[in-house]
């Protein structure tokens, strides 16, 4: 918690500061659960302030705005609410973890927009549709190995998948017949990072999470050096991101240490994100056979029947219009990324009546918002047809952020859902294992389930399974 030297403490609602401890121990206990401590004080407290509510009370210093409105505010507002350039821990100077920290999202003003311009045209929708071949060539590949009948953690199924269609439009890297370790190291740093004992004892002490994870990045900055110097030898001729950032590094362009930075930031928001929403639309498809049952019906419609399907193309968006909706309504629900990047107050300001000073963390929740009764009549049920007439505005619906900071990467993610899910439909019908515990757990940015999702992945044609009794804080999301 920052220090407020020179500012009176104001009336902020919120829970009373943990005794001897202070508020620094509310905000650990906010990190060790953000989503069970976003939903709690929104229930205790989001009547008061309008919305403004404090990790601690009477301590300005971290905030959340809660609601559409407040996300407007403080998004458009980047002069006053800058997003935070800190991370939870200070990595070694000169270290690549430090250089992986100096990336895209942590940057503010001009330094922001110039990385962003230089970065677009890899995103852009020519470049997609050039990515979406090897999306689906490297999903039939992976799918097809994926074991029908035996209980199998989807969580890692689906983590897998990711990596492998990350790596190959990312980086062009053919990962299929195991012999590339990237994505296993960078799954190691990011486990290694976000352990709690890294943020308590971030000391370089062999044994210790944090040593590992400074380790492992130099391992990551090393294996990406490597993909550079093999790419301009071979002249920077492929269609992937990295090769279009090459081709277009000019005097002004990303230097090789930025590139390695963005390289590696894009891969972990890339990877982890989609997997986590590949893996919470699944289950919900799980949980609700009538929808996923009209799913099928539709892929049949579009791209064929089982034996006579073909693979999935951009082009089959504008007919998929219920697997949107699924996807929307997933995403709606249990977002990858519950809240957004923190903002830091550059000055004094307000929100609402609850004055801020310079240097106070304003955290805005993709969670909360997706849950107001007003915007989504029974928010905590998983309705796709909502989406019939359902337009929100940028403010209220946000699993890719808002306004000027939306994440770069959402059209390639929203494009990579639409064809990931159908490449694991066509073949399989998924089946959560009765009894199995499903509780959520947040991992850097990214909404996941903490012990895994135990499922049966069972042939496309197979009876109709149950409707399995599932256990859990997954029941404080979701009804089901």
């Amino acid at each position: 918690m920052p220090r407020l030297t020179g500012f009176s403490p104001v009336a902020v609602p919120g829970p009373r500061a943990v005794p001897v401890l202070g508020a620094t121990a509310n905000m650990i206990g906010f990190f060790a659960d953000p989503v069970g401590r976003m939903l709690s004080l929104h229930k205790t407290w989001g009547s008061e302030a309008n919305g403004i509510v404090g990790v601690a009370r009477d301590n300005p210093g971290m905030v959340c705005a809660f609601g559409a409105a407040w996300n407007q505010h403080v998004i458009t507002r980047p002069e006053v609410f800058a997003h935070s350039s800190e991370v939870p821990i200070k990595a070694p100077t000169g270290s690549a973890l430090a250089r992986f920290n100096q990336v895209l999202p942590f940057k503010n003003g001009e330094e922001h927009k110039r990385r962003r311009r230089l970065m677009m045209p890899a995103f852009a929708r020519d470049a997609l549709a050039g990515y979406a071949p090897g999306i689906v060539d490297v999903a039939t590949t992976v799918v097809s190995r994926w074991p029908l009948g035996p209980v199998v953690d989807v969580s890692a199924l689906c983590r897998e998948l990711t990596a492998a269609v990350t790596l190959r439009s990312l980086f062009g890297l053919n990962t299929l017949d195991g012999s590339d370790t990237f994505g296993h190291l960078v799954a190691g740093l990011l486990d290694a990072l976000t352990s709690p004992l890294s943020i308590m004892l971030p000391l370089q002490i062999p044994g210790l999470p944090f040593h590992a994870a400074v380790s492992r990045a130099e391992l990551v900055q090393q294996r990406l050096q490597q993909i550079l110097d093999d790419k301009r030898r071979d002249g920077c001729q492929g269609n992937d991101v990295l090769s279009i950032l090459l081709r277009a590094q000019g005097a002004d362009g990303l230097s090789d240490d930025e590139l390695l930075g963005e390289a590696n930031g894009l891969f972990v928001a890339g990877y982890d994100t989609s997997a986590q929403t590949l893996m919470w639309t699944l289950f919900l498809l799980a949980q609700h056979p009538d929808i996923l049952d009209a799913v099928y019906d539709e892929l049949d419609a579009v791209l064929g029947p089982p034996g006579q399907s073909r693979a999935p193309v951009p082009d089959d968006a504008d007919r998929l219009v219920l697997l949107n909706r699924v996807i929307l309504e997933s995403m709606r629900l249990l977002p990858a990324g519950p809240m957004l990047f923190m903002r830091e107050c550059t000055m004094d300001t307000r929100l609402g009546d609850v004055a801020l000073p310079a240097g106070a963390t304003v955290v805005l929740s993709t969670l909360v918002t997706h849950r107001d009764p007003v915007l989504y009549p029974e928010p905590a049920c998983f309705r796709p047809a909502r989406w019939e007439t359902l337009e929100p505005a940028p403010w209220e619906y946000l699993p890719f952020g808002a306004g000027a900071r939306m994440c770069l990467g959402a059209a390639f993610a929203k494009q990579s859902l639409r064809l990931l899910l159908p490449v694991v439909l066509q073949r399989l019908r998924p089946s959560v294992v009765d009894g199995t515990v499903i509780s959520r757990k947040v991992r850097g940015i990214a909404l996941g389930a903490k012990a895994g999702l135990s499922m049966r992945l069972l042939p496309r044609e197979a009876r109709v399974p149950p409707r399995a009794t599932v256990r859990g804080d997954i029941h404080e999301l979701v009804t089901l």
